[in-house]
């Protein structure tokens, strides 16, 4: 297993989100030369760009783990890593390159909004890169929580996003039990019993958000 916050036990690393995004971008421009602000491009719901920017992330939240196989598709939004709002940018568009992009559930794009970190703290926690699988961890009862020798500015971004909520620790548990689901062969009773609990479990999970 990767050692990943965000993965559970059996689901695949995301890989390298860099070179991916990169295939993607050489397939936008064949299409879309002109293009520059490529958020326009993979944030509509309908295009086929957001299904493969989806994809990128192995259909996953890059800050929480949060999947597609509990979210819709339209839960998924395209999040300005750096804001869009940031003072570094001229205009809106100029946010839109690709390597600022990021797949975010809606929860944890809303709740990150326009906060914007250092550039030190950018190269850390950016989820495209592997330095921010040291920052933070599952615990034993499967919440995210943040590293000893965490800087105080993880520990606010953590706290932004609320990566300790509820919800993150239910859909790690849903996700688990989903995988469970798929191994198991010739043992209809329990895969029933097990349908059951997953039901129950996102019932619930949808009442929180």
């Amino acid at each position: 297993m990767d050692d990943d916050y965000r993965l559970t036990e059996s689901c695949e690393s995301f890989g390298n989100i860099s070179e991916k995004k990169q295939v993607l971008m050489n397939e936008i421009k064949s299409s879309h030369p002109r293009a520059k602000d490529i958020h326009k491009i993979v944030s509509e719901n309908t295009s086929e760009y957001k299904s493969k920017f989806l994809e990128v992330y192995c259909y996953r939240c890059a800050y929480c783990g949060t999947s597609l196989r509990i979210n819709t598709k339209s839960q998924f939004e395209i999040d300005h890593f750096i804001p869009k709002t940031s003072n570094r940018f001229k205009s809106e568009s100029d946010a839109g390159f690709i390597e600022n992009l990021v797949l975010a559930c809606h929860t944890c794009n809303h709740n990150k909004s326009n906060f914007e970190l250092s550039e030190n703290s950018q190269e850390i926690l950016n989820p495209d890169f592997e330095k921010i699988k040291k920052i933070y961890y599952r615990d034993n009862m499967f919440y995210i929580r943040v590293s000893q020798d965490a800087s105080h500015e993880a520990m606010e971004f953590y706290k932004k996003l609320e990566l300790g909520r509820e919800t993150c620790r239910i859909d790690y548990l849903l996700l688990s039990m989903m995988e469970l689901r798929d191994k198991i062969v010739n043992d209809d009773s329990f895969c029933c019993r097990l349908n059951e609990l997953i039901d129950l479990l996102l019932c619930k999970r949808n009442s929180m958000i």
